[in-house]
Formats: C-alpha cells, sequence, structure tokens
C-alpha cells in the first residue's frame, strides 16, 4: 500500500507516535509518506479557506491507495476533499466540538480510530460511525539498562530519579514538587531534556506525564517499554494506558503529585515491581504490533 499521512503542526509527542507508526508500516513493506499541512492548510475553516484547502489536498492525494488523517483540522479538510476516495483519521484527542458539519465529514471516512475509551464514547455518543478503539503502542526500542543510563547521565544507581518533558507547560510545578519531597526522599532527583532524551527515560524510576489535554503519550508508552513507572495525569482517558498501582500511578490535582512521588519512593520494592509489570504490559497489550495489525486490517478493508 501506499499511503498518505496527513498532519498539522502537531504537538512532538504526538508526532512521535505517528512517526513509530510509519515506521512499522514500513517495516512491513508499506510505502508511507508524512506530510505536515501546516503551509497550506490554515486553521481557520470559512468557505474561502476550504476552498483552497480542498484543491490543494486533493493534490497531493494523488497517487496513494489511502490518506490517514492524524488530528480534527486534517480529518476536517479530509472530509471535504476526498469525498469519493478511501481515507482514516486518528482520534489521538477529545473533540472540543460536536458541531453537526464536524461530524458528517468523521462520518464519510471509512473509520476512526480512538486512542481510549473516552474519545470513543464522546464520538459514539454524538452518533459519530464508524469508529474503532484501538490504542497505540510502542516498538521495539533498543536496550539501555538503567546502569549504563545512570553511567552516561553521571547519576548515582541508589539516587530515586524523576524524569518530565522540558517542554511540559507545568515545568515550573513540577521543579516545586519534586522540591517538597526532599523532606522525605532526601536524594530525589529531577531528570529533564531534551538532550539524551531516551537515556533519561532509562535511567528513571518514575516518569511523570503532566499532558492536560491529549488521549494517550508516547513518553508514558517509552517509559514502560524501557522498564520506568509512569504517574500520570487522570485526564482524557490517558489514564487508560496503566493499570494503577500495578504499572503505573495516576494523579488529578496538581498538589496531589508530590505526595504520590513520596509515597511510591518510600516503597522500593513495591516501585521495582510495578516497573516490571509496565514493562511487560508495553510488550504486550500496548505493543506497536498490535496497533499495526489492527491498522492495516482496516486499511486493506477500505480499499475492496
Amino acid at each position: 500500500m501506499k499511503l498518505l499521512f496527513l498532519t498539522r503542526s502537531l504537538d512532538p509527542a504526538l508526532q512521535r507516535l505517528v512517526e513509530w507508526v510509519a515506521d512499522g508500516l514500513r517495516a512491513g513493506g508499506d510505502e508511507v509518506d508524512l506530510l505536515d499541512a501546516a503551509p497550506w492548510m490554515p486553521m481557520a475553516t470559512d468557505k474561502g479557506s476550504d476552498r483552497e484547502t480542498t484543491r490543494e489536498l486533493q493534490r497531493r492525494a494523488k497517487g496513494y491507495d489511502l490518506v490517514h488523517a492524524w488530528n480534527w483540522r486534517c480529518a476536517w479538510a479530509c472530509g471535504s476533499a476526498l469525498r469519493n476516495e478511501p481515507w482514516v483519521y486518528s482520534a489521538l484527542t477529545r473533540p472540543k466540538t460536536s458541531h453537526p458539519e464536524l461530524l458528517d465529514r468523521l462520518c464519510r471516512a471509512r473509520m476512526g480510530f480512538c486512542a481510549n475509551s473516552v474519545i470513543h464514547k464522546d464520538l459514539d455518543a454524538a452518533f459519530c460511525t464508524p469508529i474503532r478503539h484501538v490504542p497505540l503502542g510502542v516498538p521495539d526500542l533498543p536496550e539501555i539498562s538503567r546502569e549504563q543510563a545512570r553511567e552516561t547521565l553521571g547519576i548515582p544507581l541508589e539516587d530515586p530519579v524523576v524524569m518530565a518533558e522540558p517542554e511540559t507547560d507545568v515545568l515550573d510545578w513540577v521543579r516545586d514538587a519534586v522540591t517538597s519531597c526532599r523532606d522525605r526522599v532526601p536524594a530525589i532527583r529531577l531528570s529533564l531534556g531534551p538532550d539524551q532524551r531516551s537515556t533519561r527515560i532509562a535511567a528513571a524510576n518514575i516518569v511523570l506525564v503532566a499532558d492536560r489535554r491529549n488521549g494517550t503519550s508516547a513518553l508514558a508508552l517509552e517509559a514502560m517499554a524501557r522498564g520506568a513507572v509512569p504517574l500520570l495525569r487522570d485526564s482524557n482517558g490517558l489514564e487508560e494506558l496503566i493499570d494503577e498501582r500495578v504499572s503505573g500511578y495516576r494523579f488529578i490535582e496538581d498538589h496531589e503529585m508530590a505526595d504520590t512521588l513520596a509515597a511510591a519512593f518510600q516503597l522500593p520494592l513495591k516501585l521495582e515491581s510495578m516497573a516490571g509489570s509496565a514493562r511487560a504490559k508495553a510488550a504486550d497489550e500496548l505493543s506497536l504490533d498490535r496497533t499495526l495489525e489492527r491498522y492495516r486490517k482496516v486499511y486493506l478493508d477500505s480499499l475492496r
């Protein structure tokens, strides 16, 4: 198959998920091109912008067997431009609106892939079909042991380490929360990228995912695959990636994070057991191979 993956200024964390899927499909023999439509697809959806975007998307989609839209703006455009061609979309965030025009366009897709059951319920309640709950998975990653990672970063093996993404919009609060833990966990360290990102994940005991909008997370998935325990915000279905206190922790309010961190590090054997459970879940239920198998089936069905 020759596939066009259509994005528009995706959050870097979501872009990483799209690239994992594209690389996995290529490894299976499919041809996949990624196209960021931001230069020619404005966020505005007035009639004039819509007509120009429709013409440009029709031109760029020529020669492809199927187009896969990776956010709501791209799905909106596909619903207008590709009325007679097969296209699908992935819903990685909850829809901000249930406007009838959006729903009408989504219903023209051969399938909508929902990253979690919360997003699926939103679309199902709006009578948006066809849709399917297909969690995004993590590929097999190059092995980096915690010992190797900490040696690279110069972090003592016995120190408790929390890793967070530097671009998070709550970074100051994260720093304050980790600092407030020091009376209970004196040696706690906060590890921030963006340099040596995978090494920092592998070195961590806990990886903080404080995302307020996305319904899935490449950071959480990579953490689990590398044997770190994710601490997730209970929001927008993101918490479905883990089994609470088995393969990860979650928090609702910001102020809960410090107490959760301190409690986790005070039970080191439990934390290591959870790390093993997280790794096992990433290798099985949340493996990229499972995602690709379900995507490919829909792609092929759409072309018949």
